[in-house]
């Protein structure tokens, strides 16, 4: 089976070549592209929170006719593109860790939503944050668990493949021999 893999390999040394230069060229690109997509993941899971960010004498110098609350308009907006961001950070293929930061913003958005439900008083406090930042290690564990489970799936799957190209591939070359 080696000689025949070996024997297609051997009649185009030119598409080897030109594999082997095009992934040497990705091997700078693909860092590059990942990192982007890293903080690109980052700026995507804190964007909801740039309403905060800004500073309120510059918010106060902008009028909408439309909208009273300039901050809840600057939430709004940043909530409604924060996800396209988290897509765009995702097909970059941004790295595992940074996943961290929007399962946060919005783990602790939801806890801020539920603590307004129940009517309670809404304070930043340390073992608020504390609970955001538990619930969301859980989170990301399971998020990672997962996707590595996933991960193991498609690689059975393509391994099974793989396997079954290779057994028909060796027996049509062993019946073209015998024929």
């Amino acid at each position: 089976m080696k000689e025949n893999l070996t024997l297609q390999f051997n009649q185009y040394p030119q598409l080897l070549i030109q594999r082997k230069l095009y992934d040497l060229g990705n091997k700078v690109k693909k860092p590059t592209i990942v990192f982007i997509g890293s903080v690109t993941m980052i700026i995507g899971g804190l964007l909801p929170f740039i309403n905060n960010l800004i500073p309120r004498t510059v918010i106060s110098q902008f009028f909408i006719p439309r909208f009273s609350d300039i901050e809840t308009l600057i939430w709004s907006i940043s909530i409604t593109l924060s996800p396209l961001v988290l897509l765009f950070a995702s097909q970059m293929k941004a790295h595992w860790v940074t996943y961290i930061v929007p399962i946060y913003t919005y783990t602790y958005q939801l806890l801020t939503f539920i603590c307004f439900a129940k009517g309670s008083k809404l304070s930043a406090s340390s073992y608020f944050i504390y609970y955001a930042i538990g619930i969301s290690i859980i989170l990301f564990v399971i998020f990672k668990v997962l996707s590595l489970y996933i991960q193991t799936i498609f690689l059975k799957d393509d391994a099974k493949d793989e396997l079954l190209n290779q057994m028909f591939n060796s027996h049509s070359d062993d019946d073209e021999k015998i024929g």
